[in-house]
C-alpha cells in the first residue's frame, strides 16, 4: 500500500488554502500579545494602524532575512495542520448538514433515482444477510465501486466533493480570523486608551469577510449538489451502458 497515493491536488488545497487564512487569525494572537507585552505606549496622532504597524511583530520579521526565511518555513505545516483541523472540525458538524440540504433540494427525478438505486443495494445486502437484518445506511459509492470506472469516479469527486469541503473549511477559516481580527482592534484600542472608527475599523471588515463567507457557502452548496447529481447520472449510465452490452 502506498499511502502517498492518497493525496491529491484536490485534497491538499481543500486544506491548506483554509489553513492559511486560519493562520492569519494565529498572527494576530501573536500580535496582540506582542503588542501588549511590550509596553510601548502609542505615539498621539499616529492612529490604530500606525501604531499596530510601527511596533509589529511581523515587521521585525520580514525586515530580517533570516527570520522571514524561518517564519515561512513555520508557516507551511502551520497551515496543513490547521486546514486538517478546520476539515475535522466540519466534517463532524456542518458537511453532514450540507448533505442532508442539497439531497432535499434535488430535483425529484434524480431523488427518485437515486431511491431506486439504493433501493436495489438494499435489497442484495438482504439477500446475503437474511431478510430480517436490518439495512444499515446505504453507501452507494461502495456497492457499485464493482461496475464503475474508478479512475472516471475519482475525476468525479475531486471535481466536485473536494472543492465543496475546500469552501466550507474556508467559512471556517474565516470566521475564525474575523473574531480574532475584531478581538485584537478592541483589546488594543483599550490598551492603548484610544478611540477607533467602529465603521472602518471593524463593522466593514467584518461584513467584508461575512459577504465573503456567504458567497463561498453558496457556492459550495451548488458544488455540491452538481457532485450529488453527477454521481446519479454516472450510476444511471453504468448500469445502462453494462445492461446494453449484455
Amino acid at each position: 500500500m502506498n499511502p502517498l497515493s492518497a493525496f491529491s491536488f484536490g485534497k491538499i488545497i481543500k486544506t491548506f488554502i483554509p489553513g492559511l487564512l486560519a493562520a492569519a487569525a494565529v498572527v494576530l494572537v501573536l500580535e496582540l500579545l506582542y503588542h501588549i507585552s511590550s509596553s510601548t505606549l502609542c505615539a498621539p496622532r499616529s492612529g490604530f494602524w500606525g501604531c499596530f504597524f510601527a511596533g509589529s511583530l511581523l515587521r521585525r520579521i520580514v525586515a530580517d532575512t533570516a527570520r522571514t526565511t524561518a517564519f515561512g518555513a513555520l508557516l507551511i505545516p502551520l497551515a496543513l495542520l490547521l486546514g486538517f483541523f478546520l476539515n475535522t472540525v466540519m466534517w463532524f458538524s456542518v458537511n453532514g448538514w450540507c448533505r442532508s440540504r442539497v439531497e432535499r433540494a434535488m430535483g425529484k427525478e434524480f431523488e427518485a433515482a437515486r431511491k431506486s438505486l439504493e433501493d436495489d443495494a438494499s435489497f442484495a445486502f438482504r439477500s446475503v444477510i437474511g431478510e430480517a437484518a436490518e439495512v444499515p445506511r446505504v453507501h452507494l459509492h461502495d456497492f457499485y465501486l464493482p461496475l464503475m470506472n474508478l479512475d472516471k469516479l475519482t475525476f468525479l469527486r475531486e471535481s466536485y466533493f473536494s472543492w465543496f469541503e475546500f469552501h466550507f473549511n474556508s467559512v471556517a477559516a474565516l470566521f475564525v480570523t474575523a473574531i480574532t481580527y475584531a478581538v485584537t482592534v478592541i483589546v488594543l484600542a483599550s490598551h492603548w486608551s484610544m478611540a477607533v472608527n467602529w465603521l472602518s475599523h471593524l463593522i466593514v471588515p467584518i461584513v467584508l469577510c461575512a459577504g465573503l463567507g456567504w458567497f463561498l457557502a453558496v457556492a459550495g452548496l451548488g458544488n455540491l449538489r452538481r457532485y450529488q447529481e453527477g454521481f446519479v447520472w454516472l450510476l444511471v449510465g453504468t448500469l445502462h451502458f453494462r445492461l446494453d452490452r449484455s
